[in-house]
């Protein structure tokens, strides 16, 4: 048994223009098709205010919003667990306490909340500032790295200096003795 295999058609010719009006409707569609998927309540908002200014801007304050939540996350997995494994090196040494091990550990993870996301906000919109003037390069990179380090030094010795940081890790001392 042989099949035989038809030509393709020939392609369509592009229909009139799109209008606002046309495009309007078919990113109404996309957005119902979205939430009938459970991609969420406010697709429409997401998917059509792309392509006005205010839909920019709102897509640019999600993308620095998610841009420093996940270097937060992933700054407290690291500092956290690099904490924990210092200051429990100190225990078994018998260098620290335990009550005083919990309380570094817990300004450790305090300071790092604040500078993080101090220096996360900082180098995120000066990627954002700096590549409008500068293009995409090392020098761009260096840029970010800098402003985002230096902002991060300046939140933490802040935070450091805080009647809030040393109450905290009075309480996290106390809760453990």
């Amino acid at each position: 048994m042989t099949t035989v295999r038809q030509p393709a058609a020939a392609p369509a010719s592009p229909g009139p223009a799109a209008t606002a009006a046309t495009r309007e409707e078919a990113l109404q569609r996309m957005a119902d098709r979205l939430e009938a998927a459970g991609l969420g309540a406010d697709a429409y908002t997401q998917v059509a205010g792309r392509t006005t200014a205010a839909g920019k801007a709102y897509a640019a304050t999600r993308a620095v919003g998610a841009s420093v939540a996940g270097n937060l996350r992933g700054a407290l997995w690291f500092t956290g667990i690099l904490s924990v494994g210092w200051n429990l090196g100190a225990v078994l040494l018998r260098k620290s306490s335990v009550p005083d091990a919990g309380a570094a550990v817990a300004g450790d993870l305090l300071s790092n909340v604040v500078g993080g996301a101090a220096g996360a906000t900082v180098s995120t919109l000066g990627t954002i500032a700096l590549g409008s003037v500068m293009g995409a390069g090392p020098a761009l990179t260096i840029a970010s790295v800098v402003l985002g380090f230096g902002t991060f030094y300046v939140a933490d010795r802040l935070v450091k200096g805080s009647e809030f940081y040393k109450a905290t890790k009075a309480k996290v001392r106390e809760a453990l003795s």
